[in-house]
């Protein structure tokens, strides 16, 4: 019995902790989405956190934006789709065939063996930005690049790729050798064995790495702004650039949110069922 009642105190503080961690993780969003309803006047007025008992919600700053002059948000919407999907998706999939080759292969490069090429490759995701955006721009002022989908697409597959490389190695790593081996008994290639068996069978390291390139990607700002002028313009920029920031804060986040809940399965399967050898 004592057993029993100390599970259950300590399932207790459990769920006691994690509801006092999700409103503290909630707040900003229901503060967000609560100055959405406010018009400027009321926020200038002082704070108020209850809708029809501090404050009258009204919809003007949604009619602004989705009503009045919808197509001012349709470009930079459109143009961080294409750009952080595109990157995701070159990311794993260069991403996956080097974690494929250092999860399957030994390597050795002066003195580093397989383990420590992906280390290198981790190793490169830590360096700022701000320290590659000036020769990026001079590159790129040179070869035409600047304010294009194609150059941003470049700049964040690059940026990515080592996180697609690192998740997607452990991913493999995981998975039985029997797998492959069976598929090449039975005459397939190198090549095909991982696109019919090992591809399918890692399915959750790739979706991880898919929304993690994604959320980054459509995130970044620092980037798309040295970058991008107006024609190939991000959801971030264009935030910075215009009022109704709540109204647009919650537009913004909207697509790495269902993203993240779209792979949620992969994420929590992906991210912690791999293991480096």
């Amino acid at each position: 019995m004592r057993h029993l009642a100390s599970d259950r105190a300590l399932q207790t503080i459990c769920y006691a902790v994690l509801g006092v961690w999700s409103i503290v993780a909630l707040a900003p969003l229901y503060w967000l989405f609560i100055t959405s309803l406010k018009l400027r006047v009321t926020i200038g007025r002082g704070l108020s956190y209850i809708p029809w008992v501090d404050f009258q919600p009204v919809l003007t700053n949604w009619r602004a934006v989705l009503v009045a002059r919808p197509a001012d948000l349709v470009a930079p919407l459109t143009n961080s789709l294409i750009v952080a999907l595109s990157a995701a998706t070159l990311a794993v999939f260069f991403g996956a065939m080097a974690g494929y080759g250092l999860a399957r292969f030994r390597y050795r490069v002066l003195r580093l063996g397989s383990d420590g090429i992906a280390l290198w490759f981790i190793g490169q995701r830590l360096v700022p930005p701000f320290l590659l955006i000036l020769p990026l721009l001079i590159l790129y002022r040179g070869l035409g690049l600047l304010d294009t989908h194609l150059g941003l697409i470049l700049a964040y597959t690059g940026f990515n790729l080592p996180l697609a490389v690192w998740i997607t190695r452990d991913s493999f790593a995981s998975l039985p050798r029997d797998v492959e081996e069976s598929a090449l008994i039975d005459g397939c290639s190198r090549w095909q064995a991982f696109l019919r068996m090992a591809l399918p069978f890692s399915a959750p390291g790739l979706g991880a790495a898919f929304a993690i390139c994604f959320i980054f990607t459509w995130n970044e700002y620092l980037i798309a702004l040295m970058l991008t002028f107006k024609a190939a313009q991000t959801m971030p920029i264009y935030l910075a650039g215009h009022g109704y920031n709540a109204v647009l804060t919650i537009l913004c986040i909207l697509p790495p949110v269902l993203v993240g809940l779209g792979c949620e399965r992969f994420l929590t399967r992906g991210l912690f069922s791999g293991s480096p050898r």
